[in-house]
């Protein structure tokens, strides 16, 4: 298939620890891929460039998969407070969320015994904060 300027196609880049698959996989065309690499993205770090999306979005989801099993995944609570925490460094209107999270984690710490009703409702007060500013942050991507 011959791509011409005004031809639309998928960009699979290499993950980070924070990345999700919208995050690696995007369609574009010339012009917004010339901006992506004005915009910081290193050419290193395109890993592929397909004109098929079910096979950029596998490609993608591969990747993701290796990432995770190299670094331990980040499914725990504490994973997902460091992804938003770092979403709440580069992005200022998060910033009173993530700090309000990790006082509840830091007194949860604190308190005595590794299984206190204090830790499980900072926990739990956590996991609901990290869920709303995760979708807080899928609102910004949009």
């Amino acid at each position: 298939m011959v791509i011409t300027r005004e031809s639309r196609f998928w960009v699979v880049t290499r993950p980070t620890t924070l990345s999700g698959r919208e995050d690696i996989c995007f369609q574009t065309d010339f012009g917004g891929l010339i901006l992506n690499l004005k915009g910081g993205l290193d050419p290193a770090d395109i890993v592929a460039v397909s004109t098929d999306e079910s096979e950029a979005r596998c490609l993608a989801d591969q990747l993701l998969r290796e990432r995770k099993a190299s670094v331990g995944g980040t499914g725990t609570l504490d994973g997902r407070v460091r992804e938003l925490l770092w979403e709440a460094i580069t992005e200022p209107r998060l910033r009173d969320r993530a700090k309000a999270l990790l006082d509840d984690l830091i007194a949860a710490r604190r308190s005595p015994g590794t299984g206190s009703s204090t830790e499980r409702k900072a926990r739990g007060k956590a996991k609901v904060a990290v869920e709303g500013m995760r979708t807080a942050s899928r609102g910004r991507k949009a």
